[in-house]
């Protein structure tokens, strides 16, 4: 076996012709990413997209054909332990059915490092992370009591528990207010992690990624910086939104003027009562 990348550092992540089937029906085909060192890569795309396979994917949580290299490590060529140490995935939804309390939670992220229990630098770790998401002072709380939202930031702390050099984040959002969506993909990158993460907020992608990947039909539609790959083509195409492109006040970028309503029966496309902003 090939060892893992070291912990702490950046690495490339490396996608080519990834494809994954779930019993006869192919929902990811010729899927192919570059993602730098460090860099933050947005996963958009409609329902039923790919986006949360491409992510389970990533974490080889499921069977693929193509590949995944993690730096110069192909990551089926890892133990399952090397995995958890390399690639750190958080869910959309963490169970909540059950009694834990925070800081044991965020303690299982420690788990693929611990060999015979958890010693006093699993303990520092798990509370600089609750620290730094702003739940230090949820530690001792039970998990099912806390609101969506601080579940969601408790989960994140466990996910940079792990300390992995990759992070995968399926709608870390989910429960969040505006600033706190915000602040969680601002630590996000402040982590200097190779990162993707599942949005569906097209504004949280332009604002916030380095790069962005359009799922559309099981493949890649489209992939790039946020002003190449957020035009109102592919807004349009993939989304089913009517955008209109002015330039930004700023003058750096464009802003886009989105308008939700479907189409008539007729074919035609409605006259929008009232639009929506967004930046690309």
């Amino acid at each position: 076996m090939v060892a893992a990348p070291p912990r702490g550092c950046q690495v490339r992540l490396t996608v080519n012709d990834l494809g994954v089937r779930r019993g006869s029906k192919q929902v990811l085909r010729n899927v192919s990413l570059d993602v730098p060192d460090g860099a933050v890569l947005g996963v958009l795309g409609g329902n039923g997209g790919g986006k949360s396979t491409l992510l389970g994917a990533l974490s080889r949580l499921l069977p693929i054909t193509g590949s995944v290299r993690v730096g110069e490590t192909e990551l089926s060529a890892m133990r399952r332990e090397e995995v958890a140490r390399t690639v750190a995935h958080m869910a959309q939804e963490f169970s909540a059915d059950f009694e834990m309390l925070v800081y044991d939670v965020v303690m299982l992220g420690r788990t693929p490092h611990a060999a015979w229990g958890t010693s006093d630098r699993d303990h520092a770790v798990v509370m600089a992370c609750l620290e730094r998401v702003g739940a230090l002072g949820l530690a001792m709380h039970s998990f099912a009591d806390l609101s969506g939202g601080e579940r969601q930031r408790v989960t994140f702390a466990r996910i940079l528990a792990q300390d992995a050099p990759v992070l995968v984040l399926d709608e870390p959002t989910n429960h969040l207010d505006i600033a706190h969506q915000f602040e969680l993909l601002r630590l996000v990158r402040a982590t200097g992690r190779t990162s993707v993460i599942a949005l569906h907020d097209l504004d949280l992608a332009a604002r916030s990624c380095d790069l962005v990947a359009v799922l559309h039909q099981g493949t890649r539609y489209a992939y790039g910086t946020p002003s190449e790959v957020l035009t109102e083509q592919t807004i349009r195409t993939v989304f089913g939104v009517h955008a209109t492109a002015v330039p930004a006040p700023s003058g750096a970028g464009t802003r886009l003027l989105l308008d939700p309503l479907p189409r008539t029966d007729s074919g035609e496309e409605p006259t929008p009562p009232h639009q929506k902003e967004t930046t690309a």
